[in-house]
């Protein structure tokens, strides 16, 4: 992907992306030392943008792009990043047209995406940050705005060219199945987008299929709970949150307690599910605990005490249950 600059400075910032960004489809055509760039205008008519290419001194030839990118992710119980190839058409993951598999709450499905890898190419220019432009909407639905992910820059001099540069993000962290709330099947579409400058002008390069982007499929299976919080301050209570190394979230937790200091009520959350589960401590009346539940489900994302969550039988002791 080229771009052409008169004189030192930039003529247009074109590449084929960015063309299609602004108004697909559009067309270059030369006229002796003229270039002319012909697209349909809304009024029907054709706007021409001529540019000058022998007459002017000093033409200079720069290019950047990005050629070699990657969306990073994780999928089920594995917590190994895999990479899918978006631009490069080779027999590894391909992210384009992917089912990325069906996931279940039930049963603690997960899909995390955990990032993406950008390689810029320069020359003559410099390239000088890069972001993922990412989405999740239900298959056949009008999607939503995109959201970005910047990508820090990491390294030069990949695949045998000093101006190559590589901008990615590992450890996002961020919970797709938390995003698609309902049952369904649902489309993850990106585009990548690097920025450069020449000149003292800032640029836009765009891998994205021509604006179309590119898009990957799953299924979820399961709803999330409702998110119903409370600062219980009522009740006395502590809260703990664990991380990793990445600064991602491990485990979350709030112990609740008598006014003696005795556990009443134990509750953590299932990240994968976005769910609360608790147990609840039972004690004699003088005071000994005789009684801890299994873990079972709040019905609530958020941390709240549940009251009534172990009631009375009014079975007699002994008698048979049916």
């Amino acid at each position: 992907m080229k771009q052409l600059y008169v004189n030192s400075l930039p003529a247009h910032l074109f590449t084929a992306d960015t063309l299609a960004r602004v108004d697909y489809p559009c067309q270059w055509q030369r006229t002796g030392s003229l270039l002319v760039l012909t697209r349909p205008f809304y009024s029907g008519l054709l706007l021409v943008v001529v540019l000058l290419l022998a007459t002017l001194p000093q033409r200079v030839l720069a290019d950047s792009g990005l050629y070699k990118d990657f969306v990073i992710l994780q999928a089920g119980s594995s917590t190994v990043n895999t990479y899918y190839y978006t631009n490069l058409a080779t027999a590894n993951y391909q992210f384009q047209g992917s089912n990325l598999g069906s996931f279940s709450r039930a049963s603690g499905g997960r899909l995390v995406l955990e990032g993406a890898e950008v390689n810029t190419y320069q020359h003559s220019v410099y390239m000088q940050s890069a972001q993922l432009q990412y989405r999740v909407y239900p298959s056949g639905m009008v999607p939503g705005p995109f959201t970005s992910l910047d990508l820090p820059y990491l390294r030069s001099g990949q695949d045998g060219d000093a101006g190559n540069k590589e901008w990615t993000q590992t450890a996002a962290g961020i919970d797709l199945l938390a995003i698609a709330a309902r049952p369904g099947t649902y489309v993850l579409e990106v585009y990548f987008q690097a920025l450069g400058s020449y000149g003292g002008q800032v640029f836009t390069n765009y891998d994205g299929r021509y604006g179309a982007n590119y898009q990957a499929t799953f299924t979820v299976s399961g709803t999330l709970p409702t998110a119903d919080p409370s600062d219980d301050l009522n009740r006395n209570w502590s809260y703990s949150r664990t991380y990793d190394l990445d600064g991602n979230v491990t485990s979350e937790g709030k112990q609740f307690v008598d006014a003696m200091g005795r556990p009443t009520q134990t509750q953590s959350k299932n990240l994968a599910e976005q769910q609360v589960f608790a147990t609840q401590s039972l004690n004699n009346q003088g005071g000994v605990p005789v009684l801890t539940t299994l873990p079972a489900p709040t019905n609530n994302q958020a941390f709240k005490y549940k009251d009534g969550f172990v009631t009375a039988t009014t079975t007699p002791p002994g008698a048979e249950r049916r």
